[in-house]
């Protein structure tokens, strides 16, 4: 679709299920796509195979709980492609669905509860979704 092309979208859980399908749909759709996800070897894959489409992809390892890893990538987008078009976070932990092991206070939060408000600041900062 013309309005996706030559666009910028982030992806988070991109190495596997819901995020790696997005990922390849944006990519499919002619958008830049930047993925993220905690694991390294899942995440290579889904890069490898974006670039092989001929999809401009960047990829880099990201645990959506820090904060600083949500800015790197999002730095990682703005470096190689500009503007910030559209963001689809999807990232999940393995083991108990949405629940992260977090330790003290915040045992057992899910993790949209922890890893969301961090994409939320992205937002928030006016970093994506820009036209």
């Amino acid at each position: 679709m013309e309005e996706f092309a030559g666009r910028t979208a982030i992806v988070t859980g991109a190495g596997s299920g819901m995020g790696k399908a997005f990922a390849l749909r944006w990519g499919a759709e002619g958008m830049n796509v930047v993925i993220g996800d905690i694991q390294q070897d899942a995440l290579d894959t889904t890069a490898a195979e974006l670039s092989a489409a001929g999809v401009p992809v960047a990829a880099l390892r990201t645990d959506v709980s820090k904060l600083a890893d949500i800015e790197a990538l999002a730095d990682a987008a703005e470096e190689r492609f500009g503007k910030i078009h559209l963001v689809n976070n999807n990232a999940r932990r393995r083991g108990l669905p949405g629940r992260a092991d977090l330790g003290g206070d915040r045992q057992g939060l899910g993790l949209d509860a922890v890893g969301q408000p961090h994409v939320g600041d992205l937002r928030a900062s006016g970093r994506s979704c820009r036209g």
